[in-house]
C-alpha cells in the first residue's frame, strides 16, 4: 500500500496510484494541492523506488481525480503487465 502520509514530507500529495505498465516502468498518477516542483518529483520517484525495492522508471502524472473502479475498492497499486503462461 502507498499511504499518502508516507509522502507528506516530500510533496503535497493528496492521493496516489501506482500503475505498473511494463516490467521496468511504472506510472504514478496523483492528485496534489498544487503542481510539484522538479525536486519534489525527484523525491517522490526516489521514495517510490525505495518502497518497491526496484529502480523502476517512474513517470509522474498529476490528475484532477483518481476514480475508484466499479468494485469501489481503493487500489493503490495496479499492474497492467500481462502474465506470461508457460507450458500451455
Amino acid at each position: 500500500s502507498f499511504p499518502v502520509i508516507r509522502y507528506s514530507g516530500i510533496a503535497p500529495i493528496c492521493q496516489i496510484r501506482i500503475i505498473q505498465r511494463t516490467l521496468t516502468q511504472i506510472e504514478a498518477i496523483y492528485t496534489a494541492e498544487r503542481s510539484l516542483s522538479a525536486g519534489e518529483k525527484q523525491g517522490m520517484v526516489k521514495a517510490i523506488q525505495e518502497a518497491l525495492g526496484y529502480h523502476f522508471e517512474v513517470d509522474m502524472l498529476m490528475v484532477e481525480d483518481i476514480p475508484r473502479p466499479a468494485s469501489m475498492k481503493i487500489e493503490d497499486i495496479v499492474s497492467d503487465v500481462a502474465v506470461a503462461r508457460f507450458g500451455g
